[in-house]
Order: structure tokens, then C-alpha cells, then sequence
């Protein structure tokens, strides 16, 4: 006796959230199911989204876009892909450019040679009602074009460009079409020196790894900026840098390599960065000259608030082998005034990495909270252990607290990000 299909007889909305709930290539697939179920998937709005951790796939050739599109002809929510440039691509572009996109567009191509150019009509009649938009390794514009890639996007308030050719007046441009902008990330933009962007909405700025040196960089223009971070930029080799702690800005921060990175050079004669609130550098703890080098970086940053500190110490290293180092705390005006929270990320207990902790838990007189993100698996005994060796000189500041978290970032995940950091270039 033929089982009965219960399923099939619920009513349509039913279905349609049953196969919301499948990741992408499943959901397609009910289509195949019966007639029924034909019509389910095509009516409901497409959610492709790639970067979710439901989605049974991580990257779609053009074909497969393509067969995407041409089978699912209904509204578009999120549209998330990776994919590489070539045939097919502007096939597949032209057409997403006729749809409606309703909240969130990332299209991100692997890094090659090509960068497809963006129909303006994507970013134009098709975007209009995007709130998200991440671009990685494309076009966007001519190479000199002066005006904005996008007429006007009304509801965007994230963008996320990566890798993108765009002019510079273009991007400009581009950020006084989207009045409602909240938080802007721009990673390796060839050719942008100026920035100088106007936005009375702009509340998060993050600017990563310029391709050429800066020549400007202003905020005069974003009154409601909250938060910048540069990183690994060369923040003393801008002519024009005029940036401060005012009005709605809370936080700047700047994230560097290692210590002992070739591409930074930290000397006595580089003035301080007296607007700097969070720093963020790595450390190998491999010999007490990187920690005099550490102590001498922080003597630039006098308002120092934050400071994270990534560990990479991949080895052991007893008293001996590290050698001796007495640090000059009054050079260090951050420790007397402003330092409020360190964070030490994949910490293994190595004598440096306990110098260094034990040094900032009894000089910071404002601290209030060290967090020893730990990559060794400690039982609570030799966490104890650890908490007495970094306080055996007590605390300078009596609402300091120090917390024991584990560190889940593989050793192997860990040494590539150490690999980084040690080739990164400072531009």
C-alpha cells in the first residue's frame, strides 16, 4: 500500500517555510518533487546566501548563477555569492540587473586578472531597495569617471568594497548617493589617496591596506562619525591628516603588524599619535628587545584606551633564553592616564607573554579589565598558576580584573596569520 504524503497537502505557506529552512541546493530540488512542490520554491523570495553556515555550498560557477536566475523568476531577499570572472559572467550580471534586490547583495569574484565591470542598472533600478551591499574584485564605473557608479541608493546603510577599481571622485561621489550610510569598509581601493567623505549619517569608517600612501584624510565632513579604524596604514606619512577625539567620536583605532615586522619601523623620533584610542599589533615573544620595542610603541599613543595583542610564540622559552629587559614606565603616559582594557589573544603562558601582562596589570592605574585569551587547553589549577605569576606585583589599579578565556583558533590558523602580519606592508 502506497504511503500517503502528508506533507504535500499542508497549505502553500506552510510549504514555503519548510523549504525557506533548506539550504540552496536542497530547495531547489524540491521543484523536482511533484507538481505540487513545482511552483513552492519559484514563488518565494530567493535567499541565496553562501556565507551562511546552512548553505550546503561555498562557491557557484556563472552556469550555475545562470541556471539560478532562469529557474527562479519571483522577488530576490539576498542574493550572496562567489564566483570567478569569465564566460558567462555578463550574462548572468544583465540579468540580475532586471530583478529587484529587497535587502542584501554580495558578489564577490576570486582575486584574478579580471575585474568584471557592475551594470549601472544593478547598483541603479535594481538596487534601490538594498540595504547591505559587499563587493569583492570588480568595476565599478570608468577608469576616470567622475560621477557615481549608482544614481541613488536610499535604504543602504553598510557597504563593503574589496578590491574594487572605482575612481576616486566615484567613491566620493558614491557615498553622497547613499544618505542613509552607516558603516563603510574599504579594503586595498587602487588609487585612493583623498578621503574626504561627506555623510551625515557615516557612524563606522574602517580603512584597510591602501594600495598607495594617503595624501588626505579628513573628517570635517562626517559629524556623526563614532568609530575609524586604519589598518596597516602608515598614519605619519599623511601630509593631511586631520582627525581628533571630538564631538561624536569615540573611538580611533589602528592595527599594525608584529613588533619586529620589516615594513614598520618604530624609532624614537616618530611623533605621538595623541587621537589614537585602540591599538592592536602582534608580538613573538621570542627575545626582551621586542618588549622594549613594545614599551616604545605605546609611549606614542598617550590616550590609549584599548590594546590588543596578538600572541605568536610558537615555541618554548625559559628566563635564560629570553634574556632581561627593564622597561621606563614614566615614557609610557597611556599607563598613568587613559588605559582601560588590554586583551591578550592566543596567550600560552611563555615568560615574555607573562612579563608583559605582569608589567601593564601593575603600571595601568585605570585598568579595569585584562582578558588572557589563552590556545592552551588549562586546567582551572594552572590558570590559577598563570593569575598568580601575572599578579605577583600586584595591580595598579584597584578595579582591575583579569579573566581566563579560551582561545578556539587552531595553531595552524595561527602561524598563517603570523605569516601575514610579518609580510603585511605598512602603506
Amino acid at each position: 500500500m502506497e504511503e500517503e504524503d502528508r506533507i504535500s497537502l499542508l497549505p502553500d505557506y506552510l510549504l514555503s517555510s519548510i523549504v525557506h529552512l533548506l539550504p540552496p541546493k536542497a530547495a531547489a530540488r524540491t521543484m523536482l518533487l511533484s507538481r505540487r512542490w513545482s511552483s513552492i520554491w519559484p514563488s518565494m523570495p530567493l535567499d541565496l546566501n553562501l556565507d551562511s553556515p546552512d548553505s550546503d555550498i561555498r562557491f557557484l560557477t556563472a552556469g550555475s548563477i545562470s541556471s539560478i536566475l532562469s529557474s527562479h523568476r519571483g522577488a530576490i531577499r539576498r542574493f550572496c555569492v562567489t564566483t570567478l570572472a569569465g564566460v558567462g559572467t555578463h550574462a548572468w550580471l544583465q540579468t540580475l540587473a532586471e530583478r529587484r534586490i529587497d535587502d542584501s547583495l554580495a558578489l564577490r569574484w576570486a582575486p584574478d586578472l579580471q575585474h568584471p565591470t557592475l551594470p549601472r542598472a544593478l547598483l541603479g533600478s535594481a538596487g534601490v531597495s538594498l540595504r547591505r551591499l559587499d563587493l569583492h574584485c570588480c568595476r565599478l564605473g570608468t577608469p576616470n569617471a567622475t560621477r557615481s557608479p549608482v544614481p541613488t541608493m536610499p535604504r543602504l546603510d553598510y557597504l563593503y568594497l574589496s578590491n574594487v577599481i572605482i575612481s576616486e571622485e566615484a567613491l566620493h561621489r558614491m557615498i553622497e548617493a547613499c544618505p542613509l550610510l552607516h558603516e563603510l569598509r574599504l579594503f586595498m581601493i587602487d588609487g585612493l589617496r583623498r578621503i574626504v567623505f561627506r555623510s551625515l549619517t557615516l557612524a563606522i569608517m574602517n580603512i584597510s591596506m591602501p594600495r598607495l600612501p594617503l595624501d588626505e584624510f579628513s573628517i570635517r565632513e562626517t559629524p556623526n562619525l563614532e568609530s575609524v579604524t586604519f589598518e596597516y596604514v602608515d598614519l605619519w606619512r599623511i601630509p593631511a591628516l586631520t582627525v581628533g577625539v571630538g564631538g561624536k567620536v569615540r573611538e580611533l583605532g589602528l592595527k599594525l603588524p608584529v613588533v619586529d615586522s620589516p615594513s614598520r619601523n618604530i624609532v624614537p623620533n616618530k611623533s605621538p599619535l595623541p587621537f589614537i584610542t585602540s591599538l592592536d599589533f602582534g608580538m613573538e615573544f621570542t627575545a626582551s628587545g621586542q618588549m622594549n620595542k613594545a614599551i616604545q610603541m605605546l609611549s606614542l599613543f598617550p590616550c590609549l584606551c584599548r590594546l590588543e595583542i596578538g600572541c605568536f610564540n610558537f615555541g618554548a622559552m625559559d628566563k635564560h633564553g629570553f634574556g632581561e629587559w627593564d622597561p621606563v614606565a614614566e615614557t609610557v603616559i597611556c599607563l598613568k592616564k587613559h588605559l582601560q582594557h588590554v586583551l591578550f589573544k592566543g596567550f600560552c603562558g611563555t615568560v615574555g607573554e607573562v612579563e608583559l601582562a605582569r608589567y601593564l596589570i601593575a603600571r595601568a592605574k585605570l585598568l579595569t579589565f585584562m582578558e588572557i585569551n589563552h590556545s592552551v587547553d588549562w586546567s582551572l589549577d594552572e590558570i590559577s598558576r598563570q593569575k598568580d605569576l601575572i599578579c605577583d606585583r600586584g595591580k595598579a589599579s584597584l578595579f582591575a580584573q583579569l579573566y581566563f578565556t579560551r582561545n578556539m583558533i587552531s595553531r595552524d590558523t595561527r602561524r598563517k596569520k603570523a605569516a601575514f602580519l610579518n609580510s603585511v606592508a605598512m602603506i
